[in-house]
């Protein structure tokens, strides 16, 4: 709901989601067999294309040593 949500502000203030992309940041982010599940879902309840990559941040910080996941989004709006 906080993803259509947010989707639905975008919208409404007259702007159009064009594609999102998500990266998830862990010590060992493994996405590889439910990527193209989080792709749909994601795309369905914002109404535009969702690509999904993870990443490791090579043993720093608290996502390196497996203490948690980050996630950060990126999408492309036009008028």
């Amino acid at each position: 709901k906080i993803i259509s949500g947010a989707a639905k502000i975008v919208k409404d203030a007259g702007w159009k989601i064009e594609n999102v992309a998500v990266q998830l940041i862990g010590n060992k982010p493994k996405i590889g067999s439910r990527r193209q599940e989080a792709e749909k879902i994601l795309s369905e309840a914002i109404g535009a294309p969702v690509s999904v990559g993870a990443t490791t941040t090579d043993g720093l910080g608290l996502t390196g040593r497996g203490e948690g996941l980050a996630a950060i989004a990126h999408a492309l709006i036009s008028k």
